[in-house]
């Protein structure tokens, strides 16, 4: 099991975004490139988890942010 924090914090959930293990499972299985080790910090904009790279089994910070916050270009 993940030792992810159980509840998303008020700040993040004003911003739209869900800082739980659910939530950040399927964003990480969405993209299909990491498997989610667990919950580095979570924050008004964002949460920043680590995860393995499933092609490298490198480990990596992931900062994850609503899709509201993320500019094309």
């Amino acid at each position: 099991a993940s030792p992810l924090l159980p509840e998303s914090d008020a700040a993040a959930m004003k911003q739209g975004i869900e800082c739980t293990k659910d939530a950040i499972d399927a964003a990480l299985r969405e993209d299909g490139r990491f498997e989610l080790l667990k919950l580095l910090g979570k924050g008004s904009f964002g949460c920043v988890c680590q995860a393995r790279c499933l092609e490298s089994q490198e480990i990596v910070a992931i900062k994850l942010l609503p899709r509201s916050e993320v500019r094309p270009g």
